[in-house]
């Protein structure tokens, strides 16, 4: 249905939660030590498969840089027009002159040990920009917090 399609995307209610919950499975086969929490759900009209890909990029990042035995916690919030999430590690954060080039293409922090190739938080960033969200970056004690924002569109339209 052309209707359901917005920049390539189908959108259709999902529940946040389940689909971070899948992430959280292949990240935990991929990173054992690491100490996952979900908090919150939210129901948003959003393409599942593609917020998936969002959700997973910004726990893998967050796994490769946090110890073998760091926590990752994902707290989700929905009001009437917004949804909110948080996704913090406690890796260290990074420089502060490198948050704003952390959703650039190709760019590795320095600050941060990377074996990646750099893309992975554009993707998120194009993703959520294509649900008409914003994230960004910010260091907390002892760690990174990604905050992403989404807009609720009506659940009850088809």
């Amino acid at each position: 249905d052309d209707l359901r399609r917005v920049q390539g995307a189908v959108l259709q209610a999902h529940s946040l939660a389940a689909i971070a919950r899948e992430s959280i499975a292949e990240m935990s086969a991929l990173f054992p030590g690491r100490a996952f929490a979900l908090e919150g759900d939210a129901h948003v009209r959003c393409d599942a498969q593609w917020l998936g890909e969002a959700i997973g990029n910004l726990l893998k990042n967050a796994c490769e840089h946090t110890p073998a035995d760091g926590k990752i916690v994902l707290q989700m919030e929905a009001t009437e027009t917004a949804f909110f999430c948080n996704l913090w590690d406690n890796g260290g954060g990074v420089a502060p002159q490198e948050l704003p080039r952390l959703f650039e293409r190709f760019y590795r922090a320095q600050s941060r040990e990377s074996k990646g190739a750099g893309i992975g938080l554009a993707i998120v960033q194009e993703i959520v920009r294509r649900h008409h969200g914003s994230i960004y970056a910010s260091n907390i004690p002892g760690g990174l917090c990604m905050h992403m924002t989404l807009p609720r569109l009506n659940l009850t339209e088809s």
